[in-house]
């Protein structure tokens, strides 16, 4: 998928950023044009663009809001704008004015609030487009500065104090509990959400050193360019400028037992932090070779994609070549020509060849040949007495590639005069010699059958030569071919280019060839190398990668047998599989010991265990027997008391019948007494209603009379109130106009009182813009104070070279201390001889211990079958119990003298502590 916009060029992306549901994508253009584009990703369709800054005002990085997709933030150097898009057209959103700052990242913490870090150290917390306040990072110095740090600053000369780093906020990036920030050179730190809605530092992160390393001061200066956080939200992963990735574990809050800082690991495994110059691959291992301009050369695992072994040198390794077997390998140095063995863990040197300027080497496909460049002469050697066998001279220029033919008969090889030479390794003719003086040639790969050569150089073009004739050329459009490699059947071949694509076609290249590209490296490739399989191409580059490509033959038209075994031998070194031995046999030694002694703890486990269960079982048949006497008890109570229960219902029940024939009887009494007084309530009812029929006509008469009366009364009151109310009436007229009067007058007096707070204010006003301008006038005068600070530290730098004069003197102090630290480590090593050997003893002791203890046991079943011998054998075995507790006793005397021993090597390890932390002070002290 390729994007772009009609009528619009553009040389270099800085950064780059997708929306929330990956829709849409948006990409900010370098110079000189600035432009910020985007595009529907799905579709591939171009929406808008907008100019967001310009050379004195780059930009550094750009992103989507984390829920509209309109909204953009872009940050730079004094550049903080958002921007919506609508319609096909962005459009800035107005945000607070600032002062001017180098925003280096940023991050949206939600949909509002927005955090940016700039060069200065500073993070600025922004809500909906205001700033709301500023936060300082703060770097954490180590609380103990180990002696590795410090060697490593000795060696590299480090000179921290000349150039100070401010600690800028390249990257940022949230997680869960807040975010993550870098703080300068190899420093992240970790902020959490606190509950009252701001942030506090909650930890700080390094990237720690490696003293396998020689730029070890290097890599404690990477600096932090991006940071992300897993899907799961558990892991912190970093890439620096150097092409390093590193990770943590964001769920271990546990800080280490000591104090440490916590520190980076890496994600996989180290890489080059440099141009990838030479690369090389054996035959019976699935293992690659590659040197870089870091000094360093890394052995790879092409199948399994790990670092298998690396090791760095003083001097920078310009070629390097695989043995077929995969234990040595072929390193060309500036001054010589190094053969190197890989053993388990470690590279070693085996042999040194004097040949100096070597910038090409190969062994040959058998291994008993290799073949080195210097300058522009290629010489051969045995790959096994490592002596010179054939010197080729015929070049005029330096050689820039050679390659074996598959028989190793046959050598090619051109240099950057334009020409190419065919040899015979057995005698040392030259077979073939083609020139062409308007190309540098820079690859060169011959076919399985040695008749044609396949050459690459400036001129754009891939070339098929056999003999001396060229008889076809590809063209490689507006790239360069700066390498070529050849399939090990001769039926494809891979060219690399100037801009990092790897171009496959088929041969012989005479027939009509389609080209197939692919874009792989970002920079020019330097070399490719097929594996013996035909499964994988490998390419190298200037950007420090390494490529594996996976060959597709079916793509091709082609197949290709993929069943190879391949060897997992590895080399070790007699010494070193001594060493190992005896720590295997002293492990197992230690291993038997404890085996020994877990078994007399384990069989003095189980007869206690018996003991315990013999008691428990008596003790519970107690319990048992106590349980069915207190059962039978109880059984022949409930009998007893059911009897009784019975007893006692019956007699109740007696009672109640009883009781209930006497009720019944005077019921029946109360009832019939009952409907004589309801009779005669009942006529005395009737009696009552007819007097108060007669009562109720009376009163209907009286109460007729009384509403008339009060009729009359009511109609006077209410002709009285009706005057009452006119006269209301008046007054409540005069009362309104009075208050409309007091209102007019209220609000002449809030209009003066406004007028004069207005006055107040506008003076006020003018005192704080009086005061803003004091403040500039301060700002100018600090300035010009920081700037004479600068001057002060130039002066303590010239402090800072006598205390290194006096760091000099006192290594001969630390010298004296090492010597004495040896001499303890001796006397450490007699005494654990001596607590060996009694260890072995008490072992002894114990066995016999043992012995007499199975002894005892067989006695002990004999007794029962020989009762009539009791007592001698009784004798007997007090005889051996006097034996047993005189062995007791000497093994207590043994134990006594162990921790008398034990307590003296406590003593002299306080002591080796007490000189190693003295020694540690001192070297902080001289750091100082």
């Amino acid at each position: 998928m390729t994007l772009s916009v009609e009528g619009f060029s553009v040389k270099e992306f800085v950064c780059l950023a997708f929306s929330h549901d990956c829709k849409y994508l948006i990409a900010q253009s370098g110079n000189p044009h600035w432009t910020l584009f985007y595009w529907m990703w799905k579709r591939q369709e171009f929406i808008a663009k907008v100019k967001t800054g310009n050379r004195s005002h780059p930009i550094h990085q750009v992103s989507f809001h984390p829920v509209d997709s309109s909204q953009i933030c872009v940050t730079g150097k004094d550049v903080f704008k958002l921007f919506s898009c609508n319609m096909g057209v962005m459009t800035q959103i107005n945000t607070q004015k600032l002062d001017p700052h180098n925003f280096l990242s940023h991050v949206w913490m939600s949909e509002t609030e927005l955090i940016v870090g700039t060069e200065m150290g500073r993070l600025l917390v922004f809500e909906s487009g205001k700033l709301l306040r500023e936060m300082e990072v703060e770097i954490q110095a180590p609380a103990v500065q180990d002696s590795e740090r410090s060697e490593v600053k000795k060696k590299v000369g480090e000179q921290d104090e000349l150039n100070p780093l401010l600690p800028s906020v390249m990257a940022i990036t949230a997680y869960r509990q807040g975010f993550a920030c870098s703080a300068g050179p190899g420093v992240v730190c970790l902020f959490e959400r606190t509950e009252e809605d701001q942030y506090r530092k909650a930890r700080q992160i390094r990237i720690p050193l490696y003293v396998r390393s020689k730029d070890s001061g290097l890599v404690d200066q990477q600096e932090i360019l991006s940071l992300c956080v897993s899907p799961s939200k558990r892991t912190l992963v970093a890439s620096t400028d150097q092409g390093q990735l590193y990770s943590f574990n964001l769920t271990c809050t546990e800080e280490n037992k000591h104090g440490d800082q916590a520190k980076f690991e890496f994600l996989t495994h180290s890489f080059h932090r440099g141009p990838i110059k030479s690369l090389s691959v054996c035959i019976l291992k699935t293992l690659v070779v590659t040197c870089s301009l870091d000094r360093s050369v890394r052995v790879w695992n092409f199948k399994t994609n790990t670092l298998e072994l690396y090791k760095d040198f003083e001097e920078e390794p310009r070629c390097v070549s695989f043995h077929p077997t995969g234990l040595f390998i072929l390193v060309g140095f500036p001054l010589k020509l190094r053969l190197l063995s890989l053993l388990i863990d470690d590279i070693k040197n085996y042999k040194k060849i004097r040949l100096s300027g070597c910038t090409a080497c190969a062994f040959s496909n058998r291994g008993h040949l290799f073949a080195a460049v210097c300058g522009d002469v290629i010489h051969i050697h045995s790959a096994v007495t490592c002596e010179s066998i054939l010197t080729l001279k015929g070049h005029t220029a330096q050689v820039s590639a050679i390659d074996w033919c598959e028989d190793d008969s046959r050598l090619a090889s051109c240099d950057l005069e334009g020409t190419v030479f065919k040899w015979n390794t057995l005698n040392g003719n030259v077979e073939s010699k083609t020139v062409h003086k308007n190309c540098e040639f820079t690859g060169v790969s011959i076919s399985p059958t040695t008749k044609t050569i396949f050459a690459v150089g400036t001129d754009y073009t891939l070339k098929e030569i056999q003999g001396s004739q060229i008889l076809s050329e590809v063209a490689a459009d507006t790239d360069i071919y700066t390498a070529v490699a050849l399939s090990r059947a001769g039926h494809i071949v891979f060219c690399g280019t100037s801009t990092g694509k790897v171009t496959a076609m088929k041969c012989p290249l005479s027939k009509p060839n389609t080209l197939i590209k692919f874009q792989g490296h970002a920079v020019s490739i330097n070399k490719m190398v097929v594996t013996f399989d035909d499964q994988f191409l490998l390419s190298i580059s200037d950007d420090g990668c390494l490529l594996i490509w996976k060959i597709v033959w079916n793509k091709y038209g082609l197949q290709r047998e993929t069943d190879i075994s391949y060897l997992e031998e590895i080399l070790i070194t007699k010494s070193d599989l001594e060493t190992k031995n005896m720590d295997v046999a002293l492990l197992r030694g230690r291993v038997m010991e404890y085996q020994m002694g877990n078994e007399y703890q384990l069989q003095l486990r189980d007869m206690k265990h018996k003991r315990e269960l013999k008691e428990v079982k008596e003790r519970l048949t107690l319990q048992i027997n106590s349980f069915r006497n207190e059962n039978q008890v109880l059984v022949a109570r409930i009998e007893k008391l059911e009897v009784e229960h019975k007893e006692f219902i019956s007699e109740l029940i007696e009672k109640h019948s009883k009781a209930q024939e006497q009720l019944e009887t005077s019921v029946k009494q109360k009832v019939i007494q009952e409907s004589e007084m309801s009779h005669a309530l009942q006529l005395r009812s009737q009696k009552i209603q007819e007097d108060h029929v007669k009562e109720l006509t009376r009163m209907e008469e009286s109460h007729k009379q009384a509403i008339e009366e009060l009729v009359q009364q009511y109609e006077a009151k209410l002709e009285q109130h009706l005057a009452q109310l006119k006269e209301w009436e008046g007054k409540g007229q005069q009362e309104q106009d009075e208050y409309e009067m007091i209102i007019k007058l209220a609000e002449e007096d809030t209009e003066k009182l406004i007028l004069e707070i207005r006055t107040t204010y506008e003076a006020k006003l003018k005192e704080k813009r009086a005061l803003c301008m004091q403040l500039r006038d301060a700002a100018g005068v600090m300035r010009k104070r920081i700037s004479r600070v600068q001057k002060d530290i130039g002066s303590k730098v010239k402090e800072i070279k006598q205390k290194e004069a006096e760091i000099v003197r006192m290594q001969g102090v630390v010298k004296g201390l090492e010597h004495d630290k040896k001499n303890l480590k001796m006397e450490i090593k007699h005494r654990n001889g001596n607590l060996e050997e009694k260890e072995i003893q008490i072992i002894n002791l114990r066995n016999r211990i043992k012995d007499l203890e199975s002894y005892k046991i067989i006695l002990g079943t004999r007794a029962k079958d020989l009762q009539n011998q009791i007592e001698p054998k009784n004798r007997a075995i007090g005889e051996l119990k006097d034996q047993v507790k005189k062995m007791g006793q000497e093994l207590l005397q043994y134990e006594n003298q162990d921790t008398q021993q034990k307590l003296s090597i406590e003593s002299l390890t306080l002591r080796l502590k007490a000189s190693h932390k003295d020694f540690r002070k001192e070297i902080q002290r001289v750091c100082i």
